[in-house]
C-alpha cells in the first residue's frame, strides 16, 4: 500500500511541475540557451579546423619552397605546429582560450604557445566560457534548485506532510518518492540536452572514434551525476525550511557562493598558495643557465672550450680545421642538445607548480562539487591543461628532432665549406607534424580524484536526503 501511495506521490509532485507555465517557460529558454551555445561551439570548431588545415598547408609550402639555405638558418626559419581538437572539444573549450593554439617551432627556444583567444576580449566580468558545459554546469543547477526548493516546504506549507505522516508514511520513501517525481521533471531538460550534444560530437568536422565516443559518454553521464547531486541537495534543503520562499532564498545564495563565486576563489586561493613565475623571470632563469651553467656543466665559455679539447682528443687533429667534421655544426649541436636540457628542467618545475596548483583547488572540492564537475568536463573534453601540455611536449619533442637533423647535416656536409646550403631534398625529408591526442586512459588517470570527488558527493546527496526524511517524520510523529 505503501508503495502505491509513494508512487502516487512521484506522479503527482511530476505533474505540478509540469502545469507550472513559468517553470516550463524557464526550462524551454535554458534549453534553447544551451542549444544556441552549442551550435555556436559546433560553428567556431568547424572554422578552427578549416583555418588549421589551410594554416599547416600554408607552413609546409613556405617550408619545402624555402630554397637553397644554410640549415642552421632554416632551423629559426621553422614552422608553426599547430593544435589539433577532438570533437568532444566543442562541448567545454576549457583552456582553450588562454592555452593557445600553436607554437613556433624554433631552434635554440621552447616558445610558448601562442594564439590566445582569451587576449582579444575585454575586461568584463566572466563566469565562465559560453558553452553546452556552462549551461549545464551554471545554469541547469540553478534552474534545479528553483524545482527543488517547493518539493517538500511547500507541502509543509500547505499541511500536507502532516497528513501523510498520520496516515503511516514513511520519511525515507517519502523523500525518495519526491526525488523520483523531481528526477522525471529534470530528465525532460537534461537528456535532450545530452542527446544533443552527443549527437553534435558524431558530425564534428573530424570523425569521431571509438576514444572520442567514450569520451562524451562519459562526459554525459558526469554532467548527468552532477546535476542529481544539485538536485538531492536542493530537495535536502527544501525539507528543512518553513517555507517555499525561505528554501528558494537559501539555494540561490548556496547557488552563488558554490557556482560562480567558489572556482574563482579557489582559483586566487591556489595561485597564492603556489604562485606562478612571472614570464620575465622565467625566460631570465632560462637564459642565465645557458649562460651561466646547469648541473655543473659550467658556463658557456667553459662548455664550448671542454667541447673543443673532446673533438680535438677524439679525432687525433691539432686544430679545429683539422677536423673530419664541421666544428661550427657540432658547436651549434652541442648547444641545442644543452638548451633542451636546461628548457625540459625549468618546464618540468613550471608543471609541477601547476600540478600543486590543481592540487590546493581540488582540496577545495569538498566545498561545491563544482570544481570537480569541471575537472572532469574539460579532461574529458580535450580541454585542460593536461592536454595543453601534451600537445606543448609533442611540439617540443617535434622541435627538437627536425633541429638535431638540420644540425648533423651540418656537421656532416659543410666540412670546409663556409657557404654550404641545403636544398629542397633535406626539407622534403621532414614530414606535417600531427600531433596525436592523449589517450582516455591518460585523462581518467589525471583526474581520478576528482571522480572519486563527485561520487563523494552523491553519496553525501543521498544521505541528506534520506536523513531528511528521518528528521521529517520524527518532526511530525511528536
Amino acid at each position: 500500500m505503501e508503495t502505491s501511495t509513494m508512487k502516487l506521490v512521484a506522479w503527482k509532485d511530476a505533474t505540478e511541475l509540469r502545469r507550472d507555465h513559468r517553470l516550463i517557460g524557464a526550462m524551454i529558454v535554458v534549453a534553447l540557451l544551451a542549444l544556441a551555445a552549442l551550435g555556436a561551439t559546433y560553428v567556431r570548431a568547424v572554422d578552427y579546423q578549416r583555418d588549421r588545415a589551410a594554416a599547416t598547408a600554408m607552413e609546409r609550402q613556405s617550408w619545402v619552397s624555402q630554397g637553397p639555405r644554410d640549415p642552421n638558418s632554416a632551423a629559426h626559419f621553422a614552422q608553426w605546429a599547430f593544435r589539433a581538437l577532438d570533437a568532444p572539444a566543442l562541448l567545454d573549450p576549457g583552456t582553450l582560450p588562454y592555452s593557445g593554439a600553436a607554437v613556433w617551432m624554433e631552434a635554440h627556444a621552447r616558445n610558448p604557445a601562442a594564439f590566445r583567444p582569451a587576449k582579444d576580449r575585454t575586461g568584463a566580468l566572466q563566469i565562465g566560457e559560453f558553452s553546452v558545459a556552462w549551461v549545464l554546469q551554471t545554469i541547469v543547477p540553478l534552474l534545479l534548485f528553483v524545482l527543488a526548493a517547493g518539493t517538500i516546504a511547500r507541502e509543509r506549507e500547505r499541511g500536507t506532510l502532516r497528513l501523510l505522516f498520520a496516515s503511516g508514511a514513511d520519511g525515507r520513501a517519502l523523500a525518495n518518492a519526491k526525488a523520483r517525481g523531481l528526477v522525471r521533471m529534470a530528465a525532460m531538460l537534461v537528456l535532450p540536452l545530452l542527446l544533443a550534444a552527443a549527437v553534435a560530437v558524431m558530425l564534428a568536422p573530424d570523425p569521431a572514434g571509438l576514444d572520442q565516443i567514450g569520451r562524451t559518454l562519459l562526459w554525459c553521464t558526469a554532467h548527468a551525476g552532477f546535476l542529481l547531486i544539485a538536485l538531492l541537495i536542493g530537495m535536502a534543503v527544501s525539507a528543512r525550511m518553513r517555507s517555499t520562499s525561505a528554501a528558494l532564498v537559501a539555494l540561490i545564495g548556496l547557488w552563488i557562493v558554490a557556482v560562480p563565486l567558489a572556482p574563482k576563489a579557489a582559483t586566487s586561493l591556489a595561485e597564492a598558495m603556489h604562485p606562478t613565475p612571472s614570464g620575465e623571470r622565467f625566460w631570465a632563469s632560462i637564459q642565465a643557465d645557458i649562460r651561466n651553467g646547469f648541473e655543473g656543466s659550467g658556463s658557456s665559455e667553459e662548455r664550448e672550450a671542454s667541447l673543443e679539447a673532446r673533438l680535438l682528443e677524439r679525432y687525433g687533429a691539432t686544430d679545429l680545421d683539422a677536423l673530419p667534421i664541421s666544428y661550427r655544426g657540432a658547436r651549434l649541436d652541442y648547444n641545442e642538445r644543452f638548451g633542451n636540457r636546461v628548457f625540459a628542467h625549468h618546464h618540468a618545475e613550471l608543471e609541477a607548480i601547476a600540478e600543486r596548483q590543481r592540487g590546493a583547488m581540488r582540496s577545495l572540492g569538498i566545498l561545491t562539487p563544482i570544481i570537480a564537475m569541471q575537472n572532469v568536463s574539460t579532461a574529458l573534453a580535450g580541454t585542460d591543461n593536461a592536454h595543453a601540455q601534451d600537445f606543448a611536449r609533442q611540439a617540443g619533442a617535434e622541435r627538437q628532432r627536425v633541429v638535431n637533423a638540420l644540425n648533423r647535416d651540418l656537421v656532416v656536409n659543410s666540412v670546409g665549406d663556409p657557404n654550404y646550403a641545403a636544398n629542397q631534398r633535406l626539407w622534403q625529408q621532414f614530414g606535417v607534424f600531427e600531433p596525436d591526442s592523449l589517450p582516455l586512459e591518460a585523462a581518467l588517470r589525471s583526474v581520478w580524484p576528482d571522480l572519486l570527488i563527485l561520487a563523494a558527493w552523491m553519496m553525501l546527496g543521498w544521505w541528506l536526503l534520506s536523513r531528511s526524511g528521518q528528521n521529517l517524520q520524527q518532526e511530525f510523529a511528536e
